[in-house]
């Protein structure tokens, strides 16, 4: 399972992610914190539910189109193209073309219909990642926490519930799935 070989492929992905996320001196939203706490988080959480080096290695990568100068070809000379394909599954539409809605019905629909199962699990990771970082900083700051958001509380938790309910029915068995869904529906239980 884990050896020198399986971590070397890690570092490998989180010195790429460091080198292109520092570039832009990316921060997690409203904090000073650098962002590569966040693909760090995503790797965590996936180790926990595979072991497939290359999964895990998209999960760290998954936010070098969407906030990078990093591109697709980058990631395909330096990882293979599984693991591209793994992160342009997991990024989200145009941000210039979309609005915030438009994007998050895509997401939604996405993981619906057309994601296949190791797509998923790198998108799931980076949703219960940040779904955790929201819950963390809840029990800091309370309601003040959605102010950080460009959409408030009601478009954050029609956001989660949906992808949560869409991971569900696409597979009521699988641990990480499960474990988003349910700390969605404790997290926003109303």
């Amino acid at each position: 399972m884990y050896n020198d070989h399986f971590v070397s492929k890690l570092y490998k992905a989180l010195n790429f992610a460091l080198k292109y996320h520092g570039e832009v001196l990316q921060v997690r939203k409203s904090t000073y914190i650098p962002y590569i706490v966040h693909p760090v988080g995503v790797m965590q959480i996936l180790t926990e539910y595979t072991d497939d080096f290359e999964i895990i290695q998209a999960g760290i990568l998954h936010d070098i189109l969407e906030d990078t100068k990093g591109t697709a070809q980058d990631i395909e000379q330096n990882f293979g193209k599984r693991v591209k394909n793994l992160v342009i599954g997991a990024t989200e539409p145009e941000h210039d073309n979309l609005s915030w809605k438009e994007r998050k019905t895509h997401t939604i629909n996405y993981i619906k219909n057309d994601a296949d199962k190791d797509t998923l699990f790198v998108i799931c990771a980076d949703k219960l990642h940040n779904l955790n970082s929201i819950i963390d900083d809840y029990q800091k700051t309370g309601e003040a926490v959605w102010q950080r958001f460009n959409r408030g509380k009601d478009d954050q938790k029609w956001y989660y519930k949906s992808m949560a309910d869409a991971f569900f029915k696409r597979d009521s068995q699988n641990k990480l799935f499960l474990k988003f869904y349910n700390t969605v529906q404790s997290f926003f239980n109303d």
